[in-house]
């Protein structure tokens, strides 16, 4: 879908969103604590978390339906605290879209607009335009019951925006889509949001959804911010072991700081980063494991020695099963450029894995916490 911008334009005015010291809390337990977030000026940040984590706690205060107990929201230079939802300018986007089953599609987007008394002749025009930006020109007639899933994700993405909100806040809204229509929209999501420029705030469970539409992305935990860092950051320099398994996959092996220098057991370990003080997590994504069982050992790799016990197709890539000398169990992933399902050695086979140093990453062990 190429989204478009008519020629009044659809883009509002975006604004900074800043937060001090949040705090919420449900009896004794705490949703919320101290929650300090600084989002840029037309930036799409995602807030990303398990259940429980506080993302949703989170969103709804910036929204106004929930008030925080203690702390400070600002949208530009503005304190927000105090204001209705209706008050704060901002565009919002529900897991269920909360349209209305009685009314036409123009109805539907054309409510904000009737809240705010706009002339008749506006509320047309704007409507129209907004159509054409989400490429539903002609469905103004239409029930929502007469639309797919899509359909309605977009008409409740044109009612968030078309009274040009300085704000766009959206709770969940591709849950409800198959595998294959969410992984479009997000594509869709992101094209209008770089179209359009609207301040953005995501926020989802879906690691690979974060990934996909964000310019960073703050994961929380506990009701604290666990990290927040660009999509590629995130991936490839967790801080945290939790970081580590919660976005994407990956293997944990306990490793020593001796003397200055790193050991996976007795076997000395090159890292690049090393957030895990005396005691850590050595980090094994899979798709950044080789096998290897040349002769010669390279001086740019740290080398691993197992077992190989099972593996499993996975279509456009195999997911192989590998039982380390220690007893660790690790996982390798071979795309089917890289090599198909029968090249494997035979399971029981002695195997040798690689990393290079530069992926080497050391970090805390927080998953208790």
């Amino acid at each position: 879908m190429e989204l478009r911008v008519g020629k009044d334009g659809v883009r509002g005015k975006s604004l900074p969103i800043t937060t001090r010291s949040l705090n919420k809390a449900y009896g004794a337990f705490v949703a919320l604590k101290d929650i300090d977030l600084d989002i840029k000026s037309g930036e799409f940040m995602t807030l990303l978390g398990p259940s429980g984590s506080g993302k949703t706690t989170l969103l709804m205060v910036l929204a106004g339906f929930v008030r925080p107990d203690s702390g400070s929201v600002k949208f530009g230079d503005e304190e927000v605290i105090a204001k209705a939802p209706h008050e704060r300018g901002i565009g919002m986007m529900f897991q269920n879209y909360a349209l209305f089953p009685h009314m036409s599609v123009f109805a539907n987007i054309a409510y904000p607009l009737k809240i705010r008394k706009w002339p008749k002749a506006k509320i047309a025009t704007a409507v129209d335009e907004v159509l054409a930006t989400v490429q539903l020109t002609g469905y103004q007639s239409r029930r929502i019951s007469q639309l797919s899933g899509g359909q309605k994700q977009r008409v409740a993405l044109a009612r968030a925006i078309v009274f040009k909100p300085q704000i766009l806040l959206m709770d969940e809204p591709l849950s409800a889509l198959d595998k294959n229509l969410r992984e479009t929209m997000q594509v869709e999501l992101r094209a209008m949001h770089e179209r359009l420029g609207l301040t953005t705030v995501l926020v989802t469970h879906d690691q690979r959804e974060a990934l996909t539409m964000s310019d960073r992305v703050a994961v929380l935990r506990n009701g604290e911010i666990a990290q927040i860092d660009s999509p590629a950051a995130l991936y490839n320099a967790p801080r945290t072991a939790f970081i580590a398994e919660f976005i994407g996959e990956s293997s944990l092996l306990s490793v020593s700081l001796r003397d200055g220098a790193c050991f996976y057991r007795d076997q000395p370990i090159d890292v690049a980063d090393n957030t895990g003080g005396a005691s850590g997590l050595l980090i094994l994504r899979p798709e950044k494991l080789e096998f290897d069982n040349a002769q010669r050992r390279r001086p740019d790799r740290n080398y691993f020695f197992g077992s190989l016990e099972r593996v499993l197709f996975q279509g456009e890539s195999s997911l192989a099963f590998v039982r380390l000398a220690g007893g660790e169990l690790v996982t390798v992933r071979r795309h089917l450029n890289e090599a198909n399902h029968e090249d494997f050695p035979a399971v029981g086979s002695p195997i040798v894995l690689s990393l290079h140093k530069n992926e080497s990453r050391v970090v805390r062990d927080d998953r208790g916490q």
